[in-house]
C-alpha cells in the first residue's frame, strides 16, 4: 500500500509540474500578421526605375513591454526587451527591412515608420533600372528582418526574422519594368515667317510619350542637316539639356531667326536629341525640323499694252500679258487683282 501511495503522490507531483507546460501548449497563438503592397504604379501599368514600392505589415501588438524571452525577438517590433537572464536588449529600428520578391530577386524594402507602439509598419523599395517582374511583386513568408544589440555591451548579433506571417502571392497590379520600356522622346519644329528685319522665334517642342513618376532628361544640339546657316539665318543653338519633372510630358527649345529682305527659298533648321534618361527611354527619330518661310519676293509686276486689228465683223481678243520679274522661289506664289481702268478712248 505504501508503494501505491508513493506512486500516487509521484503522479500528483508530475501533474503539478506538467500543468504550466500544458497551459503553455494550450495558450492561444499570437495574432496572425498580414503583409500587403500599398503603393500604385504612377502610370497605372508598372513601376519604373526611381519609383517607390510601398509595403506594409499589419497586426502588430501595440506595446513595447519585455516578454521574458530567452533571446531577442522582433515579432512585435519592440524597441527594448529583457531576456530570461535579466539582460536588456535593444534594437536599432527593430523590423528594419521587409524582403520582397521582384522578378525572382529578393530586394530589401527599408522601414519608413518608427516602430514604437504601432500596429502596422510601412516599408519602401526604390526600383532599380535592372528590375523587372512581369507577374507582379510578391512578398515571401516571414519577410521582416531586424538586428539586435545587447544594451551596454553594444554587441551586434545576427539578424532575427519574424516567423508568423504568410506569403503574399504575386500581385498583377504591381508589375515592374525598371527600364521604362515603351516610353520615348520626340521633337518637332514649327514654321515661322522670316521677316524683313529684326528677329522672330522658332519653337521646337520636345515631347515625352507618357508621363513618368520619376524625372526624365534629354540633351539637344544644333544639327547640320538643315539648309539655314547658323550664325547668319539664325542664332547658333548651344548644346543643352531639358529636365522633365515627374508627370511632365512637354518642354520647348527656342531658336532666334534673323530677318532679311533677300528673296530666297524656304530654309530649314534641324535640332538633334540624345542621351535620354531614365534607362529604357528611347528616341525613335532623333532629329526635328523647323522651317523658315521666306516672305521676300524682290520681284516686279508689269503689264504690257497690246494691240489687235479691229476687223470688219465679229470679235477679236485683246490679250494683256502680266509679267513677274524675277520669278519667286519654289514654294511661293504671287497674286494680283485686275479690273477695267475705264480710261481708254
Amino acid at each position: 500500500m505504501r508503494g501505491q501511495g508513493r506512486f500516487a503522490r509521484a503522479a500528483r507531483l508530475c501533474a503539478v509540474l506538467a500543468a504550466p507546460l500544458l497551459a503553455l501548449a494550450a495558450a492561444p497563438a499570437a495574432a496572425q500578421l498580414t503583409v500587403s503592397i500599398t503603393s500604385t504604379p504612377f502610370n497605372g501599368q508598372h513601376y519604373i526605375a526611381g519609383e517607390k514600392i510601398t509595403t506594409r505589415i499589419s497586426g502588430l501588438p501595440s506595446n513595447t513591454s519585455p516578454d521574458g524571452a530567452n533571446s531577442p525577438r522582433i515579432d512585435d517590433c519592440a524597441s527594448r526587451r529583457t531576456d530570461g537572464m535579466g539582460r536588456t536588449w535593444r534594437t536599432d529600428w527593430r523590423c528594419n527591412w521587409m524582403r520582397i520578391d521582384v522578378g525572382g530577386v529578393i530586394r530589401e524594402a527599408q522601414i519608413v515608420t518608427e516602430p514604437v507602439n504601432r500596429t502596422s509598419l510601412d516599408y519602401e523599395y526604390t526600383v532599380q533600372a535592372s528590375d523587372t517582374d512581369t507577374d507582379g511583386v510578391s512578398i515571401p513568408a516571414n519577410a521582416i528582418v531586424g538586428r539586435a544589440w545587447r544594451q551596454g555591451a553594444n554587441t551586434l548579433f545576427d539578424p532575427f526574422i519574424t516567423r508568423n506571417h504568410a506569403a503574399l502571392a504575386a500581385q498583377s497590379g504591381h508589375r515592374v519594368d525598371g527600364g521604362a520600356e515603351g516610353v520615348s522622346f520626340s521633337i518637332a519644329g514649327d514654321r515661322v515667317l522670316e521677316g524683313d528685319s529684326g528677329s522672330t522665334t522658332m519653337t521646337f517642342t520636345v515631347t515625352l510619350s507618357a508621363a513618368l513618376a520619376v524625372q526624365a532628361t534629354v540633351s539637344y544640339n544644333d544639327w547640320s542637316g538643315g539648309t539655314a546657316t547658323s550664325g547668319t539665318d539664325y542664332t547658333a543653338v548651344p548644346t543643352g539639356t531639358l529636365t522633365f519633372a515627374a508627370g511632365v510630358t512637354s518642354q520647348t527649345v527656342s531658336v532666334t531667326v534673323s530677318g532679311d529682305a533677300t528673296a530666297e527659298s524656304d530654309e530649314t533648321i534641324d535640332l538633334q536629341l540624345r542621351d535620354p534618361t531614365p534607362s529604357g527611354v528611347t528616341i525613335p527619330n532623333v532629329v526635328g525640323r523647323g522651317t523658315i518661310v521666306d516672305d521676300d519676293t524682290g520681284s516686279t509686276l508689269t503689264i504690257d499694252s497690246p494691240s489687235v486689228a479691229e476687223g470688219d465683223s465679229g470679235t477679236a481678243n485683246l490679250n494683256y500679258t502680266v509679267t513677274l520679274d524675277p520669278a519667286v522661289p519654289s514654294g511661293h506664289s504671287v497674286t494680283v487683282d485686275w479690273s477695267d481702268a475705264g480710261g481708254g478712248t
